[in-house]
């Protein structure tokens, strides 16, 4: 029976107990009424008891006797005594009543109320369990919900009830009242509430309005990531009294959230239904198979959102990739674009729309693979043995569960390398010591040094414990013959001695998440860390070991801007707090792109004030220090500010317009990524631009240096896009005469001299054996940081069809066992049990409140 069910009619034995006191010390015409309302009660619960439970006999002997004695006190009435004996007879048989509802075995109500169809796979796992639980009665009842119509300016009814799996038995939302039936449990896996202007539930089934009805209400995510939790709050998060989330350390990131106490980390239900589907053996599609059979296939996926922010390059890629499959017979390839994709470039991109459609017939008539419109993903998954194509998408998180590997496509790349090509190397940073040049890459975890005279590079190391194909340390600063590297994807700063080699991680223990801290200073004894994202600024002190951080600034610098845009995604870790950082004397010197805001830090006793540079509605992208004042590059304009430290005022100096100059994220225009003070000079190194220019401070005027060398150095080359990409990628000061600067273009640097404008240009480039010590058994496959997926990227060195040639060969097999123990922060029971212990879990906490 029914816990709720049980507490109302124990409820009412109790009211009954209570009317026999009363009915003892009344006269018997007094008494009637409620001699009455017991007999009816009696009938009321021996109907509801037939009801809910079968083979109650004893139960209807009972109310039947209960009846028959109540009956009994009219007789009985002059006799006080007798009144007194009968009563107490009846106190018995209610008791026993009692006893038998007490014993029956608890059973609840439980609602699975998903809303699409298409969603049913992050609650079905858990529906399966429960479907086999003696002790549940089981109901899914999808709910309607609402879509937006641009079009007509409206909202769309939608229900998505008949188009649920056959299997699955449907209760009409129509025909069923929650307020009536008063489940125990129930499980959503819509948190929006009247948040999304999108899509949105029927306002009678909000989770606020559910709670009215529900014991216990469950919030399951419809959607998987690689270890991270989508979005931090949402109206259900109030409402519910448990949340699922994938896994320990997703929870740990809650820590300081509210509804901390209602998450249990247990895994997804996608996950779920991926992985058993791989075990039980997926359903191939007949027409598929004679394309499949014998061969290896990869899944490519297409979205939305990528092609709307980049369709053009898109659409290159995509050719590339069909031409790749085309001209091989080992591996078949599986596309399945957004089942809204022609309809949303129709709609928002008509301009792609016929090179769109070229590209399909092309795919089609040309047989290069299967088109996948199939409306089960897991099926495909299953099917597949690994997936191309973007990242930010849950779908490479159910690959990754089924133990298959991810092969994240570059959009950028359009081509073949050479071996040349690949061997370049792109610097991040350098530092002279001793007369080698020590560099780190801006590509990948390396560490080399360079001889002046000749340009030859020479592998160094590769930082032990970081991530291998990402740019670990992008810069550093020497301390005797330490260097300090400054951690990027990276989550230990480290030290690293140049003479013997020997690697000190500074943290007693590898951070969760990736540091990402730009430029590294040297005062005394201590080394600075300036944080690129909201990070404090970190203090090292080389003598004692110990560390500070520094983090009161943020709050003043991000206030600074007021309501930019790119201040609160600066808040939000999604762009960068800061922009240049320079020294003088004790001071570090901090900008940001999107305030007119200078930060003065303290190095010396760590006090900080802020100083209003410029105009109101600007920000700057590049700094420099000299004697009295900051120059400062502004990023909405082509001026460069020299502020003076000594009265705050600032000149202006207008850039020069021959010079090319390009969109950028939200409409400004960092021309220039960063500043060099070169005495008499003031170079200006191009961020968005393709010119490096010599100021004179004295006499103002402007010289472009290495025109020839910068000229093209912002056209479109493989792997290069100019909407996207910097055209200077390093630049640093040699010495008093001399920088050296790398384009990203193709990778090549040369070694300018600011005086007379000569310079020579050359390859950086790893030698065929240190190349060889860098990739010899490496895949590429690696998890960056915590939170992120075990991925391989598309790059120089880790080709397409490089991955293709790995898989049908059978090389990939190790892959697998690094993958599935690198996921072990993406989510609880990857063993597929994940719906059977949320059920467990919440029919234990259901018993725990019983009778």
């Amino acid at each position: 029976m029914r816990v709720m069910i049980k507490r109302k009619l124990l409820r009412l034995l109790d009211t009954m107990q209570s009317m026999h006191k009363i009915i003892a010390g009344a006269d018997i015409h007094s008494a009637e009424g409620y001699v009455d309302d017991c007999r009816q009660a009696s009938e009321a619960i021996e109907g509801a008891a037939a009801e809910h439970t079968s083979g109650l006999e004893a139960m209807s002997a009972l109310f039947a006797a209960y009846r028959s004695n109540l009956s009994s006190l009219h007789t009985c009435a002059a006799s006080g005594m007798l009144r007194a004996s009968v009563l107490s007879g009846l106190d018995d048989i209610l008791g026993q009543a009692a006893s038998l509802i007490t014993g029956l075995p608890d059973t609840f109500l439980v609602v699975f109320m998903p809303y699409k169809a298409e969603m049913w796979d992050s609650m079905e796992s858990i529906w399966l369990a429960c479907r086999e639980d003696p002790a549940c009665e089981c109901r899914v009842m999808p709910l309607p919900y609402y879509e937006y119509d641009k079009a007509r300016g409206g909202w769309r009814q939608c229900y998505d009830g008949e188009r649920f799996p056959k299997e699955v038995p449907v209760t009409d939302y129509r025909q069923y009242s929650l307020e009536s039936a008063c489940p125990d449990l129930a499980y959503i896996h819509n948190p929006y509430d009247d948040c999304n202007y999108v899509t949105s539930i029927d306002p009678a089934y909000y989770s606020s309005e559910l709670k009215k009805y529900v014991g216990k209400l469950v919030y399951v995510p419809y959607y998987v990531t690689s270890g991270f939790f989508s979005q931090w709050e949402l109206p259900a998060y109030r409402n519910v009294d448990y949340m699922i989330i994938q896994s320990e350390f997703v929870k740990e990131s809650m820590r300081e959230m509210h509804y901390y106490h209602k998450v249990l980390p247990l895994g997804s239900p996608k996950l779920d239904k991926v992985i058993q589907t791989c075990r039980s053996g997926a359903q191939m599609p007949e027409s598929w198979r004679q394309v499949l059979e014998g061969r290896k296939s990869l899944m490519l996926n297409t979205s939305i959102n990528r092609f709307l922010s980049d369709g053009e390059h898109m659409l290159k890629k995509l050719k590339l990739v069909f031409d790749t499959f085309k001209y091989q017979n080992r591996v078949a390839l599986i596309w399945r674009p957004h089942p809204l994709l022609e309809a949303t470039i129709r709609s928002i991109r008509p301009d792609l729309l016929e090179e769109y459609r070229s590209l399909t017939a092309d795919f089609m008539d040309s047989h290069i693979g299967i088109w996948d419109d199939t409306q089960d993903i897991t099926n495909t998954v299953a099917l597949a043995d690994g997936y191309i194509g973007e990242d930010a998408t849950s779908v490479v998180n159910l690959f990754m569960a089924a133990g298959k590997p991810v092969f994240i496509l570059n959009n950028f790349i359009t081509g073949s390398f050479t071996q040349e090509e690949k061997q370049r190397f792109k610097i991040a940073d350098a530092v002279s010591h001793e007369g080698k040049l020590w560099m780190t890459g801006a590509e990948y975890n390396a560490l080399v040094c360079m001889e002046p005279q000749d340009g030859r590079i020479d592998l160094a190391d590769r930082l032990k414990g970081q991530p291998k194909w990402k740019p670990a340390y992008l810069f550093m600063a020497a301390r005797g013959n330490v260097l300090y590297l400054s951690p990027s994807a990276s989550g230990m700063p480290m030290a690293y001695d140049m003479k013997t080699g020997e690697q000190m991680p500074l943290f007693e223990q590898q951070q969760d998440v990736n540091l990402c801290f730009q430029r590294i200073f040297c005062y005394g004894n201590r080394i600075f860390y300036v944080p690129s994202y909201r990070n404090p600024i970190m203090e090292y002190d080389c003598d004692t070991k110990q560390w500070k951080f520094h983090e009161a600034w943020m709050d003043g610098l991000l206030k600074g801007a007021g309501a930019k845009e790119w201040a609160q995604k600066a808040a939000n870790r999604e762009l960068g707090i800061t922009s240049g950082a320079c020294e003088s004397g004790e001071y570090l010197w901090i900008s940001a792109p999107y305030t007119n805001q200078l930060l003065r830090f303290s190095m010396a006793d760590s006090t900080y004030a802020f100083f209003t540079a410029g105009e109101e509605d600007t920000g700057y992208s590049g700094m420099a220090v000299d004697r009295d004042c900051i120059w400062l590059a502004e990023v909405k304009t082509r001026d460069v500010v020299r502020w003076d430290i000594r009265t705050g005022e600032t000149r202006r100096f207008r850039v020069s317009g021959r010079l090319s100059a390009r969109k950028w994220r939200y409409d400004e225009l960092p021309y220039a990524t960063g500043l060099l003070n070169m005495g008499q000079y003031l170079v200006i190194i191009p961020s968005f631009s393709n010119g490096v220019i010599r100021f004179d401070k004295a006499a103002g005027g402007m010289t472009v240096l290495a025109a020839e060398f910068f000229g093209q150095a912002d056209l479109e080359a493989n792997g290069y896009c100019p909407q996207y990409h910097a055209t200077c990628s390093f630049a640093k000061k040699m010495d008093d005469t001399t920088i050296l600067v790398q384009r990203c273009r193709d990778g090549k640097a040369a070694a300018i001299n600011v005086e007379d404008n000569t310079y020579i240009a050359f390859h950086p480039t790893l030698s065929d054996e240190d190349y060889g010590k860098l990739t010899k058994g490496e895949d590429g496959f690696e998890k960056i940081e915590k939170k992120y997926g075990f991925f391989c990227y598309e790059s120089r060195i880790f080709s397409l069809g490089g991955f293709m040639d790995a898989l049908a060969e059978g090389k990939l097999k190790a892959v697998r066992s690094r993958q599935m123990k690198e996921l072990e922060t993406m989510a609880a029971n990857l063993d597929g049990t994940c719906g059977k212990k949320v059920h467990a879990h919440m029919m234990r906490i259901l018993q725990g409140e019983t009778i």
